[in-house]
């Protein structure tokens, strides 16, 4: 309970809830008793509302106030969608919409509505624009204006944002304002880029021009452009040394960075003025000292003269000199090309053949840097006979690999017949237990065949058995047994002598297993039919149920 006595005129009981205040009064005091009560409430789950004037313990009068809803939840509704205001031009733009009331209920019925239409708006406007009709004041909130429901508001030459605005009761804080509403201008934004970025990244020694446009500044017609590049690193589009600040009456400008590691290209600043407005703007320029990796371009095979080239991958300019050797100097002869040190002719000497290292020399001064490029990779007429190395597994299978020839590929024989066309280096070949082959070999390349090179291979087996395939070419079938090692050749005929066959495989020459069998016990002898096989070398793997063979044969 608050009291106070009959002299008080005025009394705050400020946030206090479920209050009672008491008047004292003088018996013979028959004035009206005036008072002005101001209630805010914020409990929506209350059972009632309420204000009652008591005399003693007797109610003389009471007042229930009807619960309202919140508006923090709800935008203003109706009225101007949207308003146009293109780049240049200030003529007013108006902005109106329906009042909002508080409403009894969540409903999003009109019908719903309570008391009065709130008197007060607050509005965000675009930089530098301004209200002038409709203004009631400034805002609590920096940056606001305060009106009322229908307004007219004067835009600047360049600013570019949204209207928004929210309904607010002065008398409820903060908890009591609407939503922002918002309401486009249709006006572009003026920014400035630069290759169609707003941040570049530049390297050392890169003097590409570089475009740089202010995005929708063609309909800037009532400006003009000046742009601050004094001392920040960048040559005009004529490639001269910029000495004042550039004024242009077109939103483009082009501009070459320098690029050296003394006077590397710094941020590109321009300010867009119309009479008494500017807006200013800039490109971020993030300058690295990375030397580039250029790389020498050209064939792998010199077979009288070809041309090559120092260039990098992604086009990055090389603005240094290049100075060319080659080993063995020998094999070539090397002509520079004086009006550019980045490439050079070389002229195969005669008849000469061999593996060439070319080696580029870079001075690149903008990086402050050497960089030698080396490309090993280069043969010079008709490839020699190549070496050979050997790798064998249990099974008989034997890896050859030959000498590695740029750009060539690689023949390989048995029998005097090809049996492969390789594009690699590699060859795969089977050799059954206690049995040899030759293999031979050949390079070519665009210049050229070699002279066939051939190595031996061989394979002994201690025990197990040999496996035996006839016919060998055939066109329809083939006879596959395994006898056993011990056994000589009259009695090989023999079943006793004969190890048994479990499984048949048969594999082309791209190592795919074509054809499978497996037998049953004490099988001694298959028949394999390879009718329905293309003409071509297969392999013949038999498992005896301890080891596999292999062996070779022909579909002709």
């Amino acid at each position: 309970m608050i009291t106070f006595g009959e002299n008080a005129n005025k009394f705050t009981i400020g946030s206090k809830t479920n209050c009672e205040v008491t008047f004292y009064t003088t018996p013979y005091n028959n004035d009206t008793l005036k008072a002005s009560v101001v209630v805010q409430f914020k409990d929506q789950s209350a059972a009632e509302h309420k204000f009652e004037i008591k005399k003693g313990t007797t109610v003389v009068k009471a007042f229930v106030f009807s619960k309202i809803k919140s508006i923090a939840d709800r935008t203003l509704e109706g009225g101007t969608v949207f308003v146009s205001a293109p780049v240049c031009n200030t003529a007013l733009v108006y902005v109106q919409f329906n009042q909002m009331k508080y409403r009894k209920t969540g409903s999003a019925s009109s019908a719903d509505d309570y008391n009065s239409p709130l008197p007060f708006y607050e509005y965000q406007l675009p930089a530098g624009w301004t209200m002038t009709g409709g203004y009631i004041g400034s805002s609590s909130t920096p940056g606001l204006v305060v009106g009322n429901n229908s307004v007219s508001i004067q835009p600047n030459f360049f600013s570019s944002d949204d209207i928004k605005v929210r309904a607010i009761n002065t008398e409820c804080g903060d908890f009591n304002k609407s939503q922002w509403r918002i309401i486009p201008t249709n006006r572009p934004v003026l920014n400035l880029k630069a290759n169609n970025a707003e941040t570049i990244s530049l390297n050392c020694g890169d003097n590409r021009p570089i475009t740089f446009t202010i995005e929708n500044g063609s309909s800037a017609t009532c400006a003009n452009f000046e742009w601050d590049v004094v001392n920040r690193g960048w040559l005009n589009s004529s490639g001269n040394p910029i000495t004042s600040i550039i004024t242009t009456t077109s939103p483009t400008l082009t501009l070459i960075p320098v690029n050296t590691l003394a006077n590397p290209p710094r941020n590109v600043v321009v300010t867009i003025k119309a009479g008494s407005e500017q807006l200013k703007d800039s490109v971020v320029v993030n300058f690295t000292n990375t030397p580039p990796s250029p790389l020498i371009i050209g064939e792998v095979s010199i077979c009288s003269s070809r041309t090559y080239l120092l260039q990098t991958s992604s086009g990055f300019p090389l603005l240094g000199n290049a100075t060319w050797t080659a080993s063995p100097s020998t094999l070539v002869t090397l002509v520079p090309n004086p009006a550019n040190s980045k490439q050079v002719v070389v002229n195969r000497n005669g008849t000469s053949a061999g593996i060439l290292a070319l080696t580029a020399n870079y001075t690149y001064p903008a990086c402050n840097t050497n960089i030698n490029i080396i490309n090993n990779y280069l043969t010079v007429g008709t490839p020699k006979a190549s070496a050979v190395s050997k790798v064998e597994t249990p099974e008989g299978e034997i890896y050859l690999t030959v000498t590695l020839i740029p750009g060539a590929t690689y023949n390989f024989y048995e029998g005097g017949i090809l049996m492969a066309e390789n594009s690699d280096n590699h060859y795969l070949t089977f050799v059954p237990c206690n049995t040899g082959k030759i293999v031979q070999f050949e390079t070519v390349n665009e210049c050229g065949v070699s002279a066939k090179s051939q190595t031996g291979v061989s394979r002994t087996c201690s025990g197990g058995a040999a496996l035996i395939v006839s016919p060998n070419p055939s066109p329809t079938s083939v006879n596959i047994t395994l006898v056993e090692n011990s056994t000589s050749l009259i009695q090989s005929n023999s079943s006793t002598n004969q190890k048994d066959i479990h499984e048949v495989q048969l594999i082309n020459k791209q190592g795919v297993l074509v054809k499978r069998q497996q037998y049953p016990p004490l099988t001694k002898f298959v028949s394999l039919d390879i009718s329905n096989l293309d003409l071509d070398i297969y392999t013949v793997r038999v498992f005896d149920g301890t080891q596999w063979y292999s062996e070779q044969i022909i579909k002709n």
